[in-house]
């Protein structure tokens, strides 16, 4: 048995949390500066680099492909409730975009991503959680 080679990620002096991965891609939540943005690591060149490092609350990235989407806090803020969105960034533009708003509390939206189908739990205002899918394209 061939023995497995282990390699660092990510090594800041942070809480890091949900890592993701999509080929050579990996794409995490990082507290190192001072709130949860979104970092990614190309495995193929050993590159770390900023996604998403907004003032807000940025958390549950999820990968596919060349794409990462994530749970945005941004416009929470000046509100009276709780104004999640999701956002999205494109690897190979280096673009990041703003994709929908949702109803969620607790943060309880975004659960998984694959090819352009995000999947969350929508609140909907009725009282009771719905599984929702959302298309990119």
């Amino acid at each position: 048995m061939t023995p497995a080679e282990t390699f660092s990620i990510c090594t800041k002096p942070s809480h890091h949390y949900s890592p993701r991965i999509s080929g050579d891609l990996v794409a995490w939540e990082d507290e190192r500066n001072g709130n949860s943005d979104i970092y990614g690591y190309d495995i193929s060149t050993g590159t770390e680099f900023p996604i998403c490092t907004e003032l807000h609350e940025q958390e549950k990235p999820r990968v596919s492909g060349n794409i990462v989407v994530w749970e945005d806090e941004r416009h929470s803020w000046w509100e009276e409730e709780l104004n999640y969105w999701f956002y999205g960034y494109g690897l190979s533009t280096r673009t990041e975009f703003p994709i929908a708003r949702y109803d969620a509390i607790f943060g309880m939206g975004l659960q998984d991503f694959d090819g352009d189908i995000i999947i969350y739990y929508d609140m909907g205002g009725e009282g009771s959680w719905k599984i929702m899918g959302l298309r990119l394209s």
